[in-house]
């Protein structure tokens, strides 16, 4: 293309005048590289070829020799330019936004007689040419040079099309009496005609459709290039990262196979000594001198063949053995179950034998059952165990089963299930863990959820004196499997050095068939091993939680003097606030990425903008306990932290606190059922901190004695950044409400004097065919308390809930 072109060629002409539409927008009269890229795709779109990634690097400034030399290269064919050019000329320059033929009839309303009733008139269809233009649609009938005019203003409506038989049909409801109907038989046609009549309606002017134009002409196109390039060397970090855990985890493997071998070896090499010993006892036995043999065998060696000795001695011999007490072998454990019993799974062909099972749960008192089993034996079944489902139950023969808890994402999977006997009113109600790929004969494919198991049994006081019951599928391998491996750990925990065999020989006293196979006793080995490869920091990690505090008002001394009562699960390691001056109180200034190696969790509990302030650089290194959520009405700062979480694995914590049946709200918006909330909070006018204009309108509430003032009604969005210490129950309802968010979450705020003794929070939540639920909770609390009492346990339960959270945004 040369500039003599340029100037004579009716098509250069065109794509000047487009180039000075958008270029005199500018200040040194050239395009920006949004414009070129902007009308580049128009003309592409015009031609019905698909748009293509950003692949040329423009200067900040297009000229126009510079923009007919890129249009050279991306098309080739000068006739395909001059249509595509003429059509974005008469958009652009002509302000034509839309044309084309269409079928089309008018809808009038006229009287009927003398009476006020009016009739519905339909002309019949006709062919003509539509021709859509800033405010208005001319409709041109064929053989006739009369245009009908639609006249478009902000009451005018324009509905989506629908197909009828062949065609697609949309009508036009103009402010008159008067309704248009189109026609169209592609469907793609009639949706393009009825954004360009939007277009039209939204625009009514040339100038304003023009500032429209020149808009979206400046608006950047995301780097697709760039944003595929920048995801790819994401997601090879992340294999990288992948692959050197695999291999450090196959080295960790190898360790633990060379000791599993080296230490099978030996017990294979007592066995066969034992095993010598059995055959010298069992001859001198035949031969008459058992007295004096065994008063030269040791009590271990006795205990291994008193089976054996039974079956070879006369019916009437008498045989003196002097063994250890069962309850001296159980003392060398150093750890005391209350009950355990050890079942196989019931046979659920005959819903009677799961009836017993549970029958058997409840008469025995379990309150702690692992369930050892593949999912697939638990599936497809005439009668299922319990209902996977939360809130789902079933009647087994006189037993009622409810499933109140179900956290299936992890392993193993979690439940509370309530075991109700028919005519009874006391329930019993179970911690039921079920770890599902443990398969027949072999040993856990994976050690850490059986330790997990093991080390929540040994740790947590709740569960500690619970009535145990280990479930396999025929009560013997895997569940005595799992309850050797459990012993020893607890001796390990004790300081004591742990022989695996002497704990199997113990065990099989009671289920002789306790070990099925090799492999099972080599994983009794694998586990503990494993146990101890995860080290000395990472055990006592497992043990206790270590934390750390922002914020030492009176919450924070409240959480940190209670979570130091719990010594052997929570260690508070620094306390950060604003002012200093207590002893362990640290300064803000020292809230940097040292001193958070150390740290677990980080609990907030000052001001919203300290997760604005160091919220990322916590989640870099720890999980983050969010007790001011009225921040994520930003949000910006919502989705960083949100993706940071999930990028670095970690767990954003944010309270329940006040809110009742968040944990409901929350299922609701899981499934879409939640369709409103609203959240009512009520306090003395001395409890509220708020922004101006609130703090205005509540000063005047202070000089009331018995009337209540409505500080604010609305969006809990537009709330939160006018009272950021007030109102975190509402911003955590809207967390918990997702589907509807900070936006469509309301929040009503009320100033009453008469509150002298109470914080009420009343909580309205709507569901699907007229659904509601409507709870009011009073706090105690006094005048100018900014939490209630309650509250501060409502918190201190979160954060030991929040040990067994998933990464990303919680609810707890």
């Amino acid at each position: 293309m040369s500039n003599n072109d340029a100037v004579s060629g009716a098509l250069f002409q065109h794509l000047f005048r487009v180039f000075s539409l958008f270029a005199d927008q500018n200040e040194k009269g050239t395009f920006k590289p949004a414009q070129a890229e902007f009308l580049i795709d128009e003309l592409l779109r015009e031609l019905r070829r698909q748009t293509t990634p950003k692949v040329h690097i423009l200067p900040d400034n297009v000229t126009f020799n510079e923009f007919l030399n890129l249009l050279q290269v991306i098309f080739p064919d000068r006739e395909d330019l001059q249509i595509a050019t003429d059509r974005v000329f008469e958009r652009y320059v002509n302000h034509v936004i839309g044309k084309g033929f269409v079928l089309f009839r008018k809808l009038t309303q006229k009287r009927r007689g003398c009476l006020p009733i009016r009739k519905r008139v339909r002309d019949a269809w006709q062919f003509g040419w539509l021709q859509v233009m800033p405010g208005i649609a001319k409709i041109r009938k064929q053989n006739t040079d009369i245009d009908d005019i639609v006249q478009f203003d902000e009451d005018t409506v324009i509905e989506t099309p629908v197909i009828d038989g062949d065609s697609s049909i949309w009508s036009v409801i103009c402010s008159s009496s008067t309704t248009f109907q189109f026609s169209h038989l592609d469907p793609i046609m009639a949706q393009l005609f009825v954004k360009d009549m939007r277009t039209a309606r939204d625009y009514p002017t040339r100038e304003e459709l023009a500032r429209f134009d020149c808009k979206r002409s400046l608006k950047v196109r995301p780097n697709k290039e760039g944003k595929i390039r920048i995801e790819l060397e994401k997601e090879r970090s992340r294999l990288e990262s992948e692959l050197e855990e695999e291999k450090k985890n196959r080295k960790d493997e190898e360790i633990v196979r060379g000791l599993t071998t080296r230490l099978l070896k030996q017990e294979m090499e007592k066995s066969e000594q034992m095993q010598q010993v059995i055959y010298e006892l069992r001859s001198k036995l035949v031969n008459g001198e058992e007295g004096e043999s065994l008063g030269d065998g040791n009590d271990d060696d006795v205990e291994m063949i008193e089976d054996d000795i039974s079956e070879d001695v006369g019916e009437n011999e008498e045989i003196s053995i002097t063994l250890p007490s069962r309850e001296e072998k159980i003392q060398q454990y150093a750890y005391h179950f209350h009950k355990l019993v050890v079942a196989q799974l019931p046979q659920f062909e005959n819903e009677s034998f799961v009836e017993d099972f549970w029958q058997m749960i409840y008469q025995e008192q379990i309150t702690l059952i692992y369930l050892l089993v593949p999912e697939k034996a638990l599936k497809n079944t005439p009668t299922s165990l319990f209902k996977e489902e939360h809130g789902a139950y079933q009647y087994v023969g006189k037993m009622f089963i409810n499933n109140r808890r179900a956290e299936v994402s992890g392993d193993p999977k979690e439940y509370t299930i309530e075991v109700l006997l028919e005519g009874n009113s006391d329930s019993v109600i179970c911690q039921l863990n079920h770890h599902a790929t443990w398969e027949h004969l072999q040993q856990a494919p994976k050690t850490r959820p059986i330790i997990k198991m093991i080390h929540q049994f040994l740790t947590e006081k709740q569960i500690q004196n619970a009535n145990v019951c280990v479930v396999s599928v025929f009560g013997c391998g895997r569940a005595c499997s799992f309850i050797g491996a459990l012993y020893a750990i607890s001796q390990l925990n004790h300081g004591i050095e742990p022989s695996i065999c002497e704990i199997m020989k113990d065990i099989k006293q009671h289920r002789p068939s306790a070990t099925e196979s090799f492999a099972q006793y080599a994983g009794i080995y694998a586990i503990v091993l494993d146990y101890i490869a995860i080290g000395d920091s990472n055990r006592k990690r497992m043990a206790k939680l270590r934390v750390g505090f922002i914020g030492y008002g009176h919450l924070g001394k409240f959480l940190v003097e209670k979570l130091r009562e719990l010594p052997d699960e929570f260690e508070v390691m620094r306390i950060w606030n604003r002012s200093v001056g207590e002893p362990g109180v640290q300064g803000l200034e020292t809230l940097n990425a040292e001193n958070l190696n150390d740290i677990d969790l980080v609990v907030e509990v000052a001001h919203p903008k300290i997760i604005a302030d160091y919220g990322e650089m916590i989640l870099e290194h720890c999980d983050l306990f969010a007790g001011s959520p009225t921040c994520f009405a930003n949000q910006e700062l919502l989705e960083k932290l949100r993706n940071l979480s999930l990028m670095h694995a970690r767990r954003l914590l944010v309270p329940s606190g006040a809110l009742w049946g968040a944990n409901d709200i929350q299922k609701m918006a899981d499934i879409g059922s939640l369709k409103g909330l609203t959240v009512t909070m009520i306090k003395h006018p001395t409890s509220f901190k708020l922004g101006s204009p609130l703090f205005e309108i509540n000063e005047q509430a202070k000089l009331k004695n018995i009337e209540e003032t409505v500080l604010y009604e609305g969006s809990v969005r537009g709330l939160c950044p006018l009272a950021p210490n007030n109102v975190n129950t509402m911003a955590g309802g809207a967390l918990a409400a997702h589907n509807l968010g900070f936006d469509k979450v309301k929040a009503k705020l009320i100033s009453d004097p008469k509150m002298t003794d109470w914080h009420v929070v009343e909580v309205r939540v709507e569901g699907d065919d007229g659904f509601e639920v409507i709870t009011r909770r009073n706090n105690p609390a006094k005048p100018g308390a900014v939490t209630g009492q309650l509250t501060y346990y409502s918190f201190l339960s979160s954060i030991k809930e929040s040990k067994y959270k998933p990464s990303g945004i919680q609810l707890c």
